[in-house]
């Protein structure tokens, strides 16, 4: 059985928003409290970051690897990418 302690636990991500080579990034946590499901926290994003291309439809790892596609994939202290309909990547 888990610990209530578990269960209440956020995730501290970092974010950045694609294709900004000089964004430097942003701390953001993720707490069951606040965020009750995916699209939450797209729409929670968008309105932290405020990016230029719009609303944040996509996240994907740092490294470009692979897109998160709920919250269970969120790994506490890694990196994503805030996107909306394309991925650039940076060279």
């Amino acid at each position: 059985m888990a610990r209530r302690e578990d269960l209440l636990a956020g995730k501290k991500i970092n974010v950045y928003i694609n294709g900004d080579p000089f964004f430097a990034g942003r701390s953001f946590v993720v707490h069951p409290r606040t965020t009750r499901n995916f699209e939450a926290l797209l729409t929670t994003l968008t309105d932290f970051l405020n990016p230029k291309f719009g609303a944040v439809r996509h996240l994907r790892t740092a490294d470009g690897s692979s897109e998160i596609k709920s919250l269970d994939e969120l790994i506490s202290g890694a990196s994503y990418v805030a996107y909306g309909k394309k991925f650039i990547p940076l060279e």
